[in-house]
């Protein structure tokens, strides 16, 4: 009996790996905070023009931060439903997706936001 049909690589197990892709694109110069700060801090300054400079790259540094865990929820949501999808996949391997998603972050952890 095989673990992982075609259709279910396709379907379950790629969502996963293009999110790990996505959140390594993510991860570049492009979007560091520098960059971010161009379009973030205007928008924060549109949605709340009362709020002072300061005020303001303090949200944009708390939208980075959100950002990150959405990102990273997502990662592990994802990898908890290719495993759970495994016909005969033990109970204790759906903490399996949080857990990569954990060791998947130390890359992160090191780039300033």
């Amino acid at each position: 009996m095989s673990l992982v049909s075609p259709g279910s690589l396709f379907r379950d197990w790629l969502p996963p790996l293009v999110w790990m892709v996505v959140v390594m694109i993510l991860s570049g110069d492009r979007f560091s905070a520098a960059e971010t700060g161009h379009v973030l801090v205007p928008l924060l300054s549109w949605l709340l023009p009362w709020a002072s400079p300061a005020t303001l790259e303090a949200l944009h540094g708390v939208t980075r931060k959100l950002a990150h865990l959405v990102e990273y929820a997502v990662l592990a949501a994802l990898w908890l439903r290719a495993l759970r999808a495994g016909a005969g996949w033990p109970r204790v391997l759906d903490a399996t997706g949080a857990v990569a998603a954990v060791v998947y972050r130390p890359r992160r952890a090191s780039r300033s936001t």
